[in-house]
């Protein structure tokens, strides 16, 4: 059988969203064996260890994936993230900070807005981990709503 490290990738985040964080975990390793430099792997090697609360496992794999991926925002957006979660504010503020230097993609906003309006999180959480104030959060809300065709009010 041909190895083919997109598929692996693809069916690992599958996994993920589906639930099955083992099952993630051990396909973005079968990628790193062969590709130990695969930044993609190593982010889905990371979201599983988050999910399962293992954060110095993650914080270790989203750092090898900044390591081969340096331009890509949202990585230091999940490593942000994982320290956060671990009671490391000051290395988070930090990632999250060069996440908006280097620029993150909308899913990072629109990832913590999903968990906001379900209240998984509060406003002054949200506002924590994007390092924003509360004039900034309020207005980044709307502008999200407004570019995503939201028209039902928010509790913000």
């Amino acid at each position: 059988m041909m190895f083919d490290a997109s598929t692996l990738i693809s069916d690992s985040r599958l996994a993920f969203i589906q639930g099955q964080y083992e099952v993630s975990l051990t396909l973005a390793k079968e990628v790193l064996l062969r590709e130990p430099k695969n930044s993609d792997a190593h982010q889905c090697a990371g979201n599983a260890y988050m999910s399962k609360a293992d954060y110095e496992s993650a914080i270790d794999h989203y750092k090898r994936a900044i390591e081969n991926d340096a331009d890509n925002g949202d990585r230091y957006f999940n490593l942000g993230y994982a320290y956060a979660s671990d009671n490391q504010p000051v290395k988070a503020l930090e990632m999250f900070a060069k996440a908006d230097e280097v620029g993150c993609s909308p899913n990072v906003v629109g990832q913590l807005y999903g968990e906001w309006r379900a209240k998984h999180i509060t406003g002054r959480d949200f506002m924590r981990r994007m390092d924003m104030s509360a004039n900034t959060f309020y207005r980044r809300v709307r502008e999200y709503e407004l570019n995503h065709g939201i028209t039902e009010p928010t509790s913000a």
